[in-house]
């Protein structure tokens, strides 16, 4: 029997298109669904069961466990050196790791996960991230940051401080968030347009429009999903060369920036512990990048569209449906070399 008659189960709490582990759920599935591997929506029918999430959230893993099949694998990623608390357990009881990045490979084995893992990128729909039409000549360059709270690890309040001690001749500074704990916001000056609000699609494709450069200076991501997407629709983009970032920045360059890092601390209280390490991207190096765009529109805008064409080639959901025939293939042949 080969890997695509191997009948496979897919399920996730996330259902938020709107946030990241949900608009990868959503992709992924709407993906798998499109290709030739089986799919079925009776877990008890199914010879594979994914579960993708954030294993804190057990009673959902113990649900699927409950379930009678032969393989279980979880789906799953961290943005720092040491998962929380608990995770390695529960890890441990599904049959292997699928995880979209080396890095989180790495750092998963070395906090003590056993079972095997396998890479399992995430990927770009182009029919939602077309490349978009960006007049040539008009009058700002805009860099944008795009996240859920500007406070967070993805380095909002850097990409501010570089803006605003730099204050460049035309240019501009988009910054969209979401008021996920936090009243919405639209606020715009000459120099700036803050948004926090939930977007449509063509709402976001429009944002996307206005602005030439993303600034992504994160300290750490399980992939990343922002600044691929952005590169999608030709941006020319920047991130932090670290973590999950590694996995297409890698690839994509000299096209796509890699920012500057050191390593810091990193402490995750909310999700039970964690004492390791993630980065603190360089300033000085954020603001030469900034610099250097300001100066060379033409050549920002020539990176912009190298990457969509680069990213619509080869970081589309068909990338990790390809690696998923692959890791099922090996389990139908004993599971062994998975």
């Amino acid at each position: 029997m080969t890997a695509g008659e191997m009948a496979l189960y897919f399920t996730s709490p996330a259902d938020n298109p709107a946030c990241g582990y949900g608009r990868v759920a959503t992709k992924l599935l709407e993906a798998l669904k499109s290709s030739d591997i089986p799919i079925t929506e009776k877990p008890q029918r199914s010879d594979v069961q994914i579960w993708y999430g954030q294993p804190f959230r057990d009673k959902d893993t113990k649900r699927q466990r409950r379930r009678r099949c032969d393989t279980y694998l979880i789906y799953t990623m961290f943005e720092s050196t040491v998962i929380p608390d608990g995770w390695v357990d529960e890890i441990n009881k599904h049959d292997a790791l699928l995880t979209p990045s080396r890095w989180c490979g790495r750092w998963f084995m070395e906090c003590g996960v056993t079972v095997p893992w396998r890479l399992l990128h995430h990927g770009v729909d182009p029919a939602e991230f077309p490349l978009l039409e960006r007049p040539a000549d008009r009058k700002y360059l805009t860099f944008i940051w795009q996240g859920v709270n500007p406070k967070d690890r993805k380095g909002c309040e850097i990409v501010r401080r570089a803006f605003y001690k730099l204050r460049l001749k035309h240019t501009r500074l988009i910054v969209k968030a979401v008021p996920v704990q936090s009243p919405r916001l639209y606020m715009e000056t000459p120099g700036c347009k803050e948004i926090w609000d939930w977007y449509t699609q063509k709402q976001m494709l429009s944002l996307l429009q206005e602005a030439d450069m993303s600034l992504n200076p994160t300290s750490g991501e399980g992939f990343g999903l922002i600044p691929l997407e952005h590169a999608a629709t030709g941006l020319a983009v920047a991130a932090t060369d670290f973590s999950g970032c590694r996995e297409y920045l890698e690839d994509l360059k000299p096209d796509m920036i890699g920012i500057k890092w050191r390593p810091k601390p990193s402490y995750f209280n909310s999700l039970g512990g964690d004492f390791g390490f993630d980065a603190a991207p360089y300033f000085d190096h954020l603001c030469s990048i900034m610099e250097w765009a300001s100066k060379n529109r033409e050549e920002v805008r020539a990176m912009g569209l190298r990457l969509a064409q680069a990213v619509h080639k080869r970081w589309t959901w068909d990338r990790p449906v390809q690696q998923l025939k692959e890791i099922l293939g090996r389990l139908k042949q004993g599971g062994e070399n998975l």
